[in-house]
């Protein structure tokens, strides 16, 4: 009863979660992706040292048809298999490597069960963005630039059908050590 308690509560989470903005933008599979938590939740990204920064992500899958005539399987399992990262300002300034720093898309690997959850590590600012433009332009100079990283994980299910699910996460770059305010 309380193992079925406790899932109740994660699908209820996921479901608010989706409404809240990290929906699931997947096609035909029988499960939705759905993004539990991500962590930061917001990020201070210090510009020096060139070091880059990472988020962690838990997931966990909620069926499409809630009316209970069917069972997921473990066929139902899916496999995160990579993600994009897009930085974007919510003044409208977003020109890649000159506004913001540039997009890209990297690999990860976990499988997320039927009935659990779970969590991944992944980069969220490459060590070398803070070596291009705009982030260069911030060590030593005291200007700081808010932006939001819109991350998107693809994968699929057992059967092939392609899944993904996007969630945000706030980040600050700046000097932050050798700042002069």
């Amino acid at each position: 009863m309380t193992a079925h308690l406790n899932r109740f509560r994660r699908v209820v989470l996921a479901g608010a979660l989706l409404a809240a903005g990290c929906g699931s933008t997947d096609g035909q599979a029988p499960m939705r992706l759905a993004i539990i938590d991500m962590n930061p939740g917001h990020l201070d990204s210090d510009v020096l040292p060139l070091l880059s920064d990472s988020g962690q992500a838990e997931f966990t899958l909620i069926a499409r048809d809630q009316s209970g005539q069917t069972s997921p399987s473990d066929l139902n399992s899916v496999t995160v298999n990579r993600y994009r990262v897009v930085y974007r300002r919510t003044d409208g300034r977003n020109v890649p490597g000159v506004d913001v720093p540039y997009s890209f898309d990297s690999a990860v690997t976990v499988t997320v069960p039927v009935s659990g959850t779970a969590t991944t590590a992944f980069q969220l600012v490459r060590t070398t963005a803070k070596d291009e433009a705009p982030l260069r332009a911030l060590a030593r100079s005291g200007e700081v630039i808010d932006v939001i990283a819109e991350v998107t994980f693809y994968g699929r299910d057992i059967s092939g059908k392609d899944v993904s699910v996007a969630g945000s996460v706030g980040i600050t770059f700046a000097d932050f050590v050798n700042s002069t305010n």
